[in-house]
């Protein structure tokens, strides 16, 4: 395991002490078939680090980086409040030949993301001191989601992700994006009180 994750671990204990409760994005419940939801948000910013780690890892790697930021490790120095959940998603998948989903051996790609609170804009938000974090607008969009809880582990994951891609297909919709994996909890929450998603954008 890699030394990132007990400083995960710390700072998840820290922030979690000092709050109980975190801005979530708002949205619209336009489809309610647990464990499957359909819903519409409206477009937000996010604060992003993109990691080469494996898909347990990355959020442990890549999560030090976006709490120095929101803690005022950014060019104004201001603190920025903790939001829920925190987001994964592949991106730059490495492959072989032309099979568009096979991974290399070595490890992903993978971006990791905090929401802003809805408080910020694009000029208003700090703007970061460390070359590895990126600001993005994210545009409105309609997502199809499943809910579940657990271990983090990539089998759960996975059993999941299979779950809504079924569900998509059973309801006719079209996928737009990579599945976006959203924790709500800290790591030492016990394992079945935690609240999971899988999120995939939908036409």
């Amino acid at each position: 395991m890699k030394k990132t994750f007990p400083i995960y671990a710390v700072l998840l204990a820290m922030f979690t002490a000092c709050s109980q409760s975190y801005e979530e994005p708002q949205y619209e419940l336009i489809n309610s078939d647990p464990p499957f939801e359909i819903r519409y948000y409206e477009g937000h910013l996010e604060a992003s680090v993109t990691v080469d780690s494996s898909f347990e890892e990355a959020g442990s790697e890549a999560f030090p980086i976006l709490f120095d930021y929101i803690s005022g490790k950014n060019l104004s120095q201001q603190e920025i409040n903790m939001t829920a959940p925190v987001t994964q998603e592949p991106e730059g998948v490495k492959i072989k030949m032309t099979a568009p989903v096979i991974q290399e051996s070595n490890g992903d790609t993978y971006r990791v993301a905090f929401v802003m609170p809805s408080e910020w804009t694009l000029k208003t938000l700090p703007k970061p001191t460390d070359p590895r974090l990126k600001i993005q607008e994210i545009p409105a969009k309609k997502v199809a989601v499943i809910q579940y809880s657990g271990t983090w582990s990539t089998t759960n994951y996975e059993e999941h992700l299979e779950q809504l891609q079924d569900w998509i297909k059973k309801e006719n919709l079209t996928p737009v994006s990579s599945p976006v994996w959203a924790r709500y909890n800290p790591p030492f929450s016990l394992w079945f009180m935690r609240r999971n998603e899988i999120q995939i954008d939908v036409k």
